[in-house]
């Protein structure tokens, strides 16, 4: 049975499953059931994904080697020979072009890891110490049932009538 057959016969699963549940144990995940379900497509999707990959790899050798090939066929023998010169050599174009994929690779990955640092610390330094200021201000008004800004003004107010 393939992946997507797979797929689309756990959704099934879920969806049937899901119809029987009250709304408050899908959302709290209450159901045994149904959390071994969403595990198992999680599992698949992960294995789709990583076959995936591995055909885009494969294509992608592929496309390499008939390339090679084609440019095997371009050459004459004077080409040939040449090119066979410096292929054989230690630096030649073969290891120059490795080289040069390899710190092309490194530097992708690079600039994802930057890009996930750069979201993390926008993360990290905008959006928690707002929801903290605001979940804190909240919670001030509902244990002490008044406002910060009115303990503020008061305070204010008793230190100018101290002065």
């Amino acid at each position: 049975m393939d992946l997507t057959t797979q797929s689309d016969s756990l959704n099934r699963h879920i969806s049937g499953r899901k119809e029987t549940l009250s709304t408050l144990d899908i959302l709290f995940n209450n159901d045994e059931i149904l959390a071994d379900l969403r595990i198992q497509q999680s599992l698949l999707m992960n294995e789709r994904q990583r076959t995936e990959q591995q055909i885009k790899a494969s294509q992608n050798k592929i496309n390499a080697l008939q390339q090679s090939i084609d440019d095997l066929d371009n050459f004459t023998v004077e080409d040939q020979s040449f090119f066979s010169s410096i292929k054989q050599s230690a630096f030649g174009l073969g290891h120059f072009k490795d080289k040069i994929s390899h710190y092309l690779e490194t530097l992708n990955g690079l600039v994802n890891d930057f890009l996930t640092l750069l979201a993390l610390f926008a993360f990290n330094t905008v959006f928690i110490p707002v929801l903290f200021l605001y979940l804190g201000a909240k919670g001030f008004k509902l244990v002490w049932h008044i406002k910060p800004s009115d303990l503020i003004a008061r305070a204010k107010k008793s230190v100018k009538e101290s002065l």
